[in-house]
């Protein structure tokens, strides 16, 4: 029924919009086909689209230009004053509530204020990348910097891990299942053992037990990213996305985990989101926690509530189209990058990179098909949250 309403309303309202006159007249080119239900609700899409509930559609009240952000309910202003200071130039500003710059905060180095805040140099060459790990135990760096989508293969992976979870992967050796990169330059690869190892990016051959201990509040198989703790911080929390063996192959979402490995603690936060799969995690040096939700049929990028789980915003993607092999997930310069291995009946296992810009809803597939099925990505919280 919802394919038959929504067009009747479009039609409806198309006819009735052309023959209002004088400045307050809707224009039919900004509605969209998206239903809302609250009369007037107003939201921003992406950061730069400013849209109201107008006769149940959303509509495009503003667009932002370059220098502008959106902010719900004041629409395209200088600074959003629901998201703190803000930078002009290498400087920092307060934001007033009706979103126009405050006072001077202070004066950054050259190039390092970002997102309101002075970013703190703490980290090791190397660490402003994407790192990937695929199912021939090789672990990569995938460069997106100047558009170069480009792997380089580091090494091959040699960790002591033990035999697979029963009833996940067969017999033998495990293999890598998830992973994420610390701001020290240390990748978190979990194996289908349950086991974490560490392995510095720089000497791929120093692999070493970290101190996970498998299988901790069942939590045995998990998608994994590392965030700052705050804005621009140094201290940040390893989240995991996940569940027991069963659950995995039940396809169930699973919890969210914050591990703090100084102290080896571990805490419950919360339940997932459901969806057909479970996601996979990336974080940023901005403190946020994103997830990507896989499906053949419509996919999902969601910033997630670090403190129940739940999707705080989200946006929908296309689906594979066919049964997904491998997927994995990394955050870099305000764009995600999606690796995704599916089947395609004629040809066999197509391995795949998307890019997803959240502010136009865009998404391009920037590596038709690569030699790499990706099954873990990560990036530290050193990478940029922003390209300049």
């Amino acid at each position: 029924m919802r394919a038959l309403i929504i067009p009747f309303l479009l039609v409806s309202l198309l006819s009735a919009c052309s023959t209002e006159e004088g400045p307050g007249a809707l224009d039919p080119d900004r509605f969209t086909d998206e239903a809302c239900g609250e009369p007037e609700a107003v939201r921003c899409l992406g950061g730069v689209r400013h849209q109201s509930c107008q006769d149940w559609l959303w509509y495009d009240e503003e667009t932002c230009q370059a220098g502008s952000v959106c902010a719900e309910g004041l629409g395209c202003v200088a600074c959003n004053p629901f998201e703190g200071p803000a930078c002009q130039g290498d400087d920092v500003y307060t934001c007033t509530d009706d979103g126009s710059l405050g006072e001077y905060v202070e004066t950054c180095a050259v190039d390092h204020c970002q997102l309101g805040y002075c970013r703190i140099e703490d980290c090791p060459d190397g660490t402003d990348l994407v790192y990937v790990v695929d199912s021939q135990y090789r672990l990569l760096s995938f460069d997106p910097r100047d558009e170069a989508y480009t792997f380089e293969l580091l090494g091959n992976l040699g960790c002591p891990a033990g035999a697979p979870y029963p009833g996940w992967g067969g017999f033998g050796t495990a293999t890598p299942f998830s992973m994420s990169v610390d701001r020290q330059g240390t990748a978190w690869v979990l194996y289908t053992s349950g086991e974490i190892f560490w392995i510095p990016i720089q000497d791929v051959e120093d692999c070493r037990p970290s101190n996970w201990v498998p299988g901790t509040d069942n939590f045995e198989l998990f998608g994994m990213g590392f965030v700052t703790n705050s804005s621009f911080g140094t201290d940040e929390t390893l989240f995991l996305a996940g569940g027991t063996v069963g659950q995995m192959q039940a396809h169930a979402t699973g919890r969210l985990g914050a591990y703090t490995p100084e102290q080896s603690s571990f805490s419950v936060r919360g339940s997932l989101s459901e969806s057909d799969l479970g996601p996979e995690l990336t974080g940023t040096g901005g403190g946020e926690l994103f997830a990507y939700f896989p499906s053949p049929e419509a996919a999902m990028v969601a910033r997630i509530d670090k403190a129940t789980g739940q999707n705080a915003e989200s946006w929908g993607l296309p689906g594979a189209g066919s049964q997904i092999r491998a997927w994995a997930f990394a955050h870099w310069g305000g764009d995600f990058f999606i690796f995704v291995s599916f089947e395609d009946i004629a040809t066999g296992i197509i391995n795949q990179v998307h890019r997803f810009d959240r502010k136009t809803g865009t998404t391009q597939v920037v590596i038709e098909d690569s030699p790499y099925r990706i099954v873990g990505a990560g990036v530290s919280t050193c990478a940029p949250l922003v390209v300049q």
